[in-house]
């Protein structure tokens, strides 16, 4: 293979680190469902496939474990030094996770969205527990997965494809698809975290009902995980993510963030 053609294959190597580094969030979704707590709507979208199987819970522990050893095995055997990466998504993460709050509330401020914002926090009633806390960290997760990896990476392919077919102009088309997607991702990011979205998708209750400023508090907040995900990566994504949702867990709000 040529130099130039050796340029142009992408390396996989760090999706298969962001993979990886999701594990410990899924395992912790998945005990805390198996304790009667629920399961995150971009878990059972995602899981779908799973359903048809006599025992689908075995099936996705094992699925998840698969991935876990392939990658595992694959990034050792290239020598990626992969607990030095993977401490690095996890402090990278951190400091996105601190940063997002006040982030998304100056841009809430800007502009200007109209509303109470307070009951965000999801910790005002007592102290939750390790595992509801573990759900919804590991429910960031999915919803990276679902919303950033899949619907993002679909969108974008499919905007850019539609591009190219009217104009050929590739640059614009690669920033046609990558504002299209994001926006689309983001909103429908939004949306499903609504009663009506959740109710008509599952058939169960759940969801909120709709707020203009909560759902435009989730659109910037699909918006600033979609434009993480495409700068450092699925694994910074997915774990800022899950510290996000542990600070509304414990009772971080708007106002702690101001």
């Amino acid at each position: 293979m040529s130099e130039a053609a050796a340029q142009s294959v992408p390396d996989e190597k760090p999706l298969a680190l962001g993979l990886l580094s999701l594990v410990p969030l899924l395992v912790m979704h998945e005990l805390a469902a198996n304790a009667g707590l629920g399961i995150n709507l971009a878990q059972y979208l995602m899981t779908l496939p799973f359903s048809v199987l006599p025992r689908p819970q075995l099936a996705l522990g094992i699925a998840i474990a698969l991935l876990t050893l392939s990658c595992a095995v694959w990034l050792y055997r290239s020598d990626y030094a992969l607990i030095p990466r993977w401490l690095t998504i996890l402090k990278e993460a951190l400091l996105a996770a601190v940063v997002m709050g006040p982030l998304l509330v100056a841009l809430a401020w800007l502009l200007s969205i109209p509303g109470d914002l307070s009951h965000l926090r999801t910790g005002d009633v007592g102290t939750p527990s390790l595992a509801l806390v573990a759900l919804r960290m590991g429910g960031g997760a999915w919803e990276e997965l679902l919303f950033r990896w899949l619907l993002y990476g679909l969108l974008y392919l499919a905007l850019r494809r539609g591009c190219l077919a009217l104009w050929n102009a590739p640059d614009g088309a690669t920033l046609v698809a990558e504002i299209g997607a994001l926006a689309l991702s983001s909103a429908a990011f939004a949306a499903a975290h609504l009663a009506p979205v959740v109710e008509s998708l599952t058939g169960f209750s759940g969801g909120e009902p709709f707020d203009a400023a909560i759902f435009s508090w989730r659109c910037l907040a699909g918006l600033s995980l979609g434009i993480l995900f495409r700068w450092r990566g699925m694994g910074v994504a997915a774990w800022t993510h899950a510290f996000f949702n542990l600070a509304l867990s414990i009772g971080a709000g708007v106002d702690i963030f101001l």
